[in-house]
């Protein structure tokens, strides 16, 4: 597990390590192997000041997933508050998952390490999460689907476009309209029962 920052870190501190997770990130995004020495390079910081920050490579990619799975949840809750029926939020989180696979290709070649992240949390810090547990108790989705089974197969489908988009097996807008209808037609409530 990567250390969690400290709340008390120096301005200077904090600055450094967020250099560190923004080269890394450019560096994933890029294809790079990412060696520590690229990272400390990119963030213009020394070796021994990236050290102190992530002790291995590992602990700091893992850091880097979490900063995006938070970007990622952040983006799913500003979809979520802007309201509308099940239907329309389903579309809206299904351009951001597409969003999100697409800017982060690289997401799908780390998944030992990010599986536990993306595992529902519980909803205080997992905005879906606690949409979807709200529109089954209004019954809005279908009731025989458990809201964590949801949530899983969301996350496992948004594994599934990023593999598409690397693959190049289909462009952007397609993706994103496959898994709205797939998202809509699976878990709202009576929504084209006849087409499947």
């Amino acid at each position: 597990m990567p250390r969690q920052p400290p709340q008390n870190l120096r301005a200077d501190a904090r600055r450094n390590r967020e250099m560190a997770l923004d080269a890394a990130l450019e560096l994933l995004a890029e294809g790079s192997e990412v060696t520590m020495d690229q990272v400390a390079e990119r963030a213009g910081i020394g070796r021994a000041t990236l050290y102190r920050h992530f002790s291995t490579r590992e602990e700091l990619i893992q850091a880097v997933l979490e900063q995006v799975i938070e970007l990622a949840r952040a983006a799913a809750d500003t979809a979520i508050r802007e309201g509308g029926t099940a239907e329309d939020i389903l579309r809206r989180l299904s351009t951001i998952v597409v969003e999100f696979g697409a800017s982060y290709l690289f997401l799908s070649s780390y998944r030992h390490l990010s599986r536990h992240l993306l595992e529902p949390l519980d909803a205080e810090r997992d905005p879906t999460l606690a949409w979807i547990r709200a529109a089954h108790a209004r019954g809005e989705l279908r009731s025989e689907l458990s809201p964590e089974w949801i949530v899983r197969v969301i996350v496992t489908l948004g594994v599934a476009v990023s593999r598409a988009l690397e693959g190049s097996l289909a462009d952007e807008r397609t993706v994103e309209a496959q898994l709205a209808d797939t998202l809509v037609h699976a878990f709202v409530a009576d929504a084209g029962r006849t087409r499947w």
